[in-house]
């Protein structure tokens, strides 16, 4: 009986055995149990950008913040003609000086002891290493701190239009422009009489006629303003 049990035992166990090594073969050779990613797939889909990246290769994707760093700086602004800068000197507590000036029509400025220098083009970083070299080179200093700030360029429009005001002056504003950024005249606004107010280099102020349909129909220039210029919308008379 001893006998009997122990060979059903053990006949038991080697089923259990012969099952179970199956089983593990079976595992081990079904190519759906594997994970083999395809590579050059992933790589050339987050090179291309394209969406549908699957969790695996999330990590191959730069992050918003990494992104944002590899936008393109927009240029420094430069000194340009009619720019009004403020420039400021400091040599000892008791010489120290502040100079306002309009940059004129060929970039230059006048400063004291230098006279006409030439700014356009530069920098505010550029004109101070520009002009504290000067005066040092010229044996005016031997040391110098100077400052330089450009106030921004702008224009005004007074008179019978939408949104009379003060505005930012872009480059090669002109005057038909400058007046629909407001909204366009009134149902009072004279778009005959109009009156362009400008103070030239020499300190005069010049008044130029503006006759908005002549412009429309391209019989007058349409001119671009300048910072510090006024445009003045008269009423019309009826």
């Amino acid at each position: 009986m001893k006998t009997g049990r122990t060979w059903g035992g053990l006949i038991f166990l080697c089923a259990t055995l012969s099952l179970a090594s199956s089983a593990f073969a079976s595992y081990r050779a079904s190519p759906a149990t594997v994970y083999r990613p395809d590579v050059s797939k992933l790589v050339i889909g987050a090179l291309s950008g394209s969406t549908g990246v699957s969790p695996a290769n999330a990590y191959l994707a730069p992050s918003p913040r990494a992104q944002d760093g590899m936008k393109t700086q927009p240029p420094p602004r430069r000194l340009e003609p009619s720019d009004q800068i403020l420039i400021s000197l400091h040599v000892s507590p008791s010489d120290s000086g502040r100079i306002e000036d309009v940059i004129d029509e060929l970039g230059f400025v006048n400063l004291p002891l230098l006279n006409r220098i030439k700014l356009g083009g530069l920098t505010t970083t550029e004109a101070e290493d520009f002009i504290k070299k000067r005066y040092v080179e010229e044996k005016f200093y031997r040391f110098i701190n100077v400052a330089v700030v450009a106030t921004a360029r702008s224009y005004y429009i007074e008179g019978h239009v939408l949104r009379p005001g003060k505005y930012e002056l872009s480059p090669g504003l002109t005057v038909s422009q400058a007046i629909a950024a407001t909204g366009g005249m009134t149902s009072f606004g004279n778009e005959k009489k109009i009156r362009l107010i400008r103070r030239g280099r020499d300190g005069r102020i010049r008044e130029i006629k503006v006759h908005l349909p002549r412009i429309r129909e391209t019989r007058d220039p349409d001119l671009q303003l300048e910072s510090g210029d006024v445009l003045k919308v008269p009423r019309k008379l009826w």
